[in-house]
């Protein structure tokens, strides 16, 4: 969750779908399904990708280049505290340098509070509230 996570269910968010919708940019997971012309992932590969909204799921659907491999030093809950809402080629000149810092444990994302989907509202008042230090996680 985010701070834009908080404006667009307060209706704040300018570019946020009308409420109700499901709202949410960053997630991590396991490869499910992929499209025939996908080539930088398999079924099984751990990524974590931004989205336009829709992040509050079980399953999401994203592009090839919103999504970045997840280095097994992460968890899945690191994974969707790193803000990754441009695509992959925008975040190349950073991302690469990143992982090498992220794959030799030298950088982790800080995760402070880790929160089912069904307790959402109480994740929101975490961050409305400003209680939290590191990035407040939803997860399925």
């Amino acid at each position: 969750m985010n701070f834009a996570d908080v404006m667009a269910r307060l209706g704040l968010y300018a570019d946020a779908p009308p409420l109700p919708s499901v709202v949410g940019y960053e997630v991590s997971g396991l490869v499910t399904e992929i499209a025939s012309n996908v080539t930088d992932f398999a079924i099984g590969d751990r990524v974590f990708a931004g989205t336009r909204f829709g992040g509050y799921a079980e399953e999401v659907c994203v592009r090839q280049q919103d999504a970045v491999h997840l280095p097994a030093t992460l968890s899945f809950e690191q994974g969707a505290a790193i803000q990754v809402n441009c695509d992959r080629g925008t975040l190349e000149p950073w991302i690469t340098p990143l992982r090498a810092l992220m794959d030799d444990g030298t950088v982790a994302p800080v995760v402070s509070d880790v929160v089912p989907f069904e307790r959402a509202a109480e994740a929101h008042q975490i961050l409305t509230e400003r209680r939290n230090i590191g990035k407040v996680v939803l997860v399925p």
